[in-house]
């Protein structure tokens, strides 16, 4: 990315993925639309190569969407079908400009993001320990819930997700990091 500011906001955003991942999963979707328009703002060139480069991975994307926006004809919830799949090709379009805006990064931003979203999971797990041996009171008070009611598990299922695909590109950069050191 051409400007240290833009480079340095892009981190900032993608570092609080994984704490709304946990808490406000569905806010995960205004994040990486928000950090995919940055992205293709500072880096379009790093963004347009990519999708270029990447012919099969954006075909079969393209076409996993078309399937979920085409089973809108056998299913039960033909409406709801449809905009998942618009959504899901959406969200596949804003993943891959993010990703080809981290890889424009240079390298000390590139080291820089690993290490903040490092750091934001690190914050998550330890922001949702706190708050599970706590009793859950902020989980509650974002969601709105009386402090009677019970907290399903299942509702982390998305969270524990966006933490499980994190994990790649961070393990990934330090056996990049470790093997040039070598």
């Amino acid at each position: 990315m051409k400007s240290a500011v833009v480079s340095r906001i892009f981190i900032c955003l993608l570092a609080m993925a994984p704490l709304l991942g946990i808490f406000a999963a569905l806010g995960e979707a205004t994040l990486l639309a928000v950090a995919a328009l940055l992205a293709i703002a500072a880096a379009p060139r790093a963004c347009w190569t990519l999708i270029r480069r990447e012919k099969i991975l954006v075909g079969l994307l393209i076409a996993l969407a078309a399937w979920a926006a085409a089973s809108a004809v056998w299913s039960i919830l033909p409406l709801h079908s449809f905009i998942e799949g618009v959504r899901f090709l959406t969200l596949s379009a804003t993943g891959l400009f993010v990703v080809a805006a981290a890889g424009a990064l240079a390298p000390e931003d590139r080291q820089r993001l690993v290490r903040w979203v490092a750091i934001g999971m690190i914050a998550a797990v330890a922001v949702f320990a706190a708050d599970w041996l706590s009793g859950w009171p902020l989980l509650r008070r974002l969601s709105g819930l009386p402090a009677d009611s019970m907290v399903r598990l299942e509702r982390f299922d998305r969270g524990t997700t966006v933490l499980g695909l994190l994990l790649w590109p961070i393990a990934f950069q330090d056996r990049k990091s470790t093997r040039l050191n070598s």
